[in-house]
């Protein structure tokens, strides 16, 4: 398994940008680092199928969904720089996008002890972000599966690990993962 950005970040003592940034220039500049994290995450990871966390799909929405909270737009700059280094990172055959009301999100991040940024729960950011990957979806339709995540959490694991497993050409589900 490719790490997390975060998990990858502290392993290797870098230090994350802030976040808002105040102009282009340190949104660019934010976005040039997760993409040289994007692909420096991956170095030494064998070739084969591959589970990842995150992807460039990502990080071209988290800038989508930032540019509703900041104005700064950055998007279309952040689509031409993956373009121009998709040789160094991986294009992953199959997405699985969990579509979540940010409030039950937000309700569960919290349960869950996450400590995860409060920006990442608002309305403004969640729908930038989520009408990225119905762009992306509209572009390639066969890679990308929307699961409603505001069902049940055995559910949606169930439903998950089916899809991963299907792709990776696994059957059926382990019977622990309703446990």
């Amino acid at each position: 398994m490719v790490p997390e950005y975060v998990d990858f970040a502290q392993e290797n003592n870098l230090k994350l940008p802030k976040f808002p940034p105040k102009n282009v220039t340190e949104a660019k500049s934010a976005f040039e680092f997760y993409l040289d994290l994007e692909s420096r995450r991956q170095y030494g990871v064998k070739p084969g199928k591959w589970l990842l966390d995150r992807s460039k799909y990502t990080l071209l929405a988290f800038e989508a969904g930032a540019r509703q909270l900041t104005q700064i737009d950055i998007f279309d700059w952040a689509r031409n720089q993956v373009k121009e280094h998709q040789s160094e990172i991986i294009d992953p055959c199959t997405i699985l996008y969990i579509d979540i009301d940010s409030r039950e999100s937000r309700r569960r991040a919290t349960l869950s002890h996450m400590g995860t940024p409060d920006f990442l729960f608002s309305t403004q950011f969640t729908n930038g972000f989520k009408e990225a990957f119905m762009l992306f979806s509209s572009l390639n339709p066969n890679r990308f599966t929307f699961i409603d995540g505001s069902r049940p959490y055995l559910e949606v694991l169930a439903e998950v690990s089916r899809r991963i497993r299907f792709n990776a050409g696994i059957s059926p589900i382990p019977a622990s993962i309703f446990r």
